[in-house]
């Protein structure tokens, strides 16, 4: 854990911003002001003693006090395969796949002489059944 040097918040060693008040950990190093100096005038008021607000109105509170805290961020959750989708091509590709069939058996019926041979016996048949 790594104390803020602009809050004294206690932050993840990998925390790039502080959890607290959003300070650049790399910026204040670059402005000179390390967490050595700031720590040690802030300590964080313990968890069985309750900070009373010293402020009459909340948006005068400095963000340096401890009643102006954030709660931390929740963990990063990595975002998941790209498999999710897959059902999405499947159905995708049955309904192209119905679509051209479908087509194509309405083009066969209609300008090939065995299309026109195959309407022609159903037709006949039809007849047929129609008659007895």
């Amino acid at each position: 854990m790594k104390p803020c040097p602009n809050c004294g918040w206690s932050n993840e060693d990998q925390n790039r911003f502080c959890e607290n008040c959003g300070a650049d950990f790399e910026g204040l190093k670059a402005q000179g002001r390390g967490a050595e100096s700031s720590t040690a005038a802030w300590k964080p008021p313990s968890q069985t003693e309750k900070p009373t607000p010293t402020y009459g109105n909340a948006w005068e509170t400095p963000p340096s006090s401890p009643d102006w805290q954030m709660a931390p961020l929740p963990p990063e959750e990595m975002p998941g395969k790209r498999g999710r989708r897959v059902w999405l091509w499947v159905l995708t590709g049955l309904l192209l796949v119905c679509m051209i069939s479908c087509a194509g058996g309405f083009l066969w019926l209609e300008y090939t002489d065995s299309g026109k041979d195959f309407q022609t016996s159903v037709a006949e048949r039809e007849e047929e059944l129609d008659a007895d």
